[in-house]
């Protein structure tokens, strides 16, 4: 006799089975095979996740249209299953499924930026606001043989994306459609920021970028090229550092 499998393996049967993955899960027929049964369930959670990338990303819904974006994010879910039991952070990721995509990358190149940008407003507009400082009072307490120990803390209410397309412009104009849409002129550094009155963009020049990318991977002032440096102030007045700490001795 097989023993009853556990409800970890079914839990992970089941999600299998949702994603279209052949599992063994102990079903009986009932008003309809077991198979028309799970449909059931698949059909449901494929409206659901749907409905969590509409609410993430409308602009990019709002630009291909309700069929194309419900066939897309059908391919997203099927290969990008949940990492959590909570459905309210899925969606991350999805530009790279845009990005692997041959008809999305003949016809609207420009898709996955806009796409990354989404998801950054999207993530930022659910982070409350605080007013922060950048504290130079006590930078300048730092002794000059630290300062190339010294790490910039970027702000927790920005983001950076580095962008193929400049696709700042047309995420603003499709919250509004007024207008011609904007051209899309090639490159692009785009900061999403929370503010108090809501999300705003800034460009970003090369070294700013450069600059920030260096925070975002922790390296002290030591490992930064100096020319970048010349940013730091920028950064600061754009909202996109918020502090700094001095590495380990």
């Amino acid at each position: 006799m097989n023993p009853s499998p556990s409800l970890s393996d079914l839990q992970r049967g089941f999600a299998d089975e949702l994603h279209y993955r052949p599992a063994q899960l102990p079903i009986k027929d009932g008003v309809a095979d077991a198979d028309g049964l799970l449909q059931i369930y698949r059909n449901n959670f494929v409206i659901t996740l749907t409905e969590c990338l509409e609410l993430a990303y409308p602009a990019c819904q709002k630009l291909v249209g309700d069929e194309f974006f419900e066939a897309v994010a059908r391919q997203h879910i099927l290969s990008c299953p949940l990492s959590s039991a909570s459905v309210s952070d899925y969606g991350e990721g999805f530009a790279d499924t845009l990005s692997g995509l041959e008809s999305v990358v003949s016809h609207t190149p420009y898709l996955p930026d806009l796409a990354r940008v989404e998801w950054l407003v999207y993530q930022l507009s659910q982070s409350p606001w605080a007013a922060t400082e950048f504290p130079f009072d006590l930078l300048q307490q730092v002794s000059p043989e630290r300062m190339a120990d010294l790490l910039l803390v970027p702000s927790g209410l920005a983001g950076l994306v580095s962008a193929e397309y400049a696709v700042g412009d047309l995420w603003q104009w499709l919250q509004h459609g007024e207008g011609e849409p904007p051209s899309l002129s090639p490159g692009q550094h785009l900061a999403v920021i929370r503010r108090e009155e809501g999300i705003g963009f800034a460009n970003l020049s090369p070294v700013e970028a450069q600059l920030l990318t260096a925070c975002y991977q922790n390296l002290p002032l030591g490992e930064i090229p100096q020319d970048w440096l010349s940013a730091l102030g920028s950064l600061v007045e754009k909202e996109l550092l918020s502090s700094f700490r001095l590495g380990a001795e």
